[in-house]
């Protein structure tokens, strides 16, 4: 069953909950009452758009081909152009507008394809929906998981911690515990 099923039936989700438990009142507003915010935060269409690239990123390799860096930067301006471009209803922040955020993308999402290289992770699923019960509630509780992954077997796991145990901090750490003794 896809998420817009799940969603079209009665459910909770853990942001129903999360904003219910955080402030009841602006659940009333946004769930019950269908109120809609006067404006969105930048930072709120800046974010989706790098989340749904990340997404792209991570089903790729999931079906084992890989994208470059080209193409997420490429993936990013389409996704920021759809959400932003023209939308009056984005509230940007500090100096910030549509260009400089479109150029901020472009190079955090260049930034994190050089920070990559061998992640030492298989991914299993990407954008998953879920649901499950709970005894006395009458609804199901839905969701949808970002990632699901595994460290690569053969050493991708003792890669990563290799690779933490090289960072010249806990290198240095590591002397000054030894000189203690």
């Amino acid at each position: 069953m896809d998420i817009d099923e799940m969603r079209s039936r009665p459910h909770l989700s853990f942001s129903g909950l999360s904003t219910y438990t955080d402030c009841g009142l602006l659940y009333k507003l946004a769930r019950i009452d269908n109120f809609k915010p006067e404006f969105t935060p930048d930072s709120l269409a800046f974010g989706s758009a790098v989340h749904q690239v990340l997404a792209d990123y991570n089903e790729a390799r999931r079906q084992r081909y890989s994208l470059t860096p080209d193409d997420l930067t490429n993936l990013f301006e389409g996704y920021w152009k759809e959400k932003a471009e023209g939308n009056e209803s984005i509230s940007y922040r500090n100096g910030k507008d549509f260009t400089a955020l479109l150029a901020e993308g472009k190079s955090l999402i260049r930034g994190f394809c050089e920070s990559q290289g061998d992640s030492g992770y298989t991914v299993l699923s990407v954008e998953e929906p879920f649901e499950f019960a709970i005894d006395g509630i009458d609804v199901p509780v839905i969701g949808i998981t970002d990632l699901i992954d595994e460290p690569l077997l053969h050493g991708g796991q003792e890669q990563r911690l290799q690779r933490q145990g090289d960072h010249p901090q806990n290198r240095r750490a590591h002397q000054d515990k030894s000189t203690q003794d």
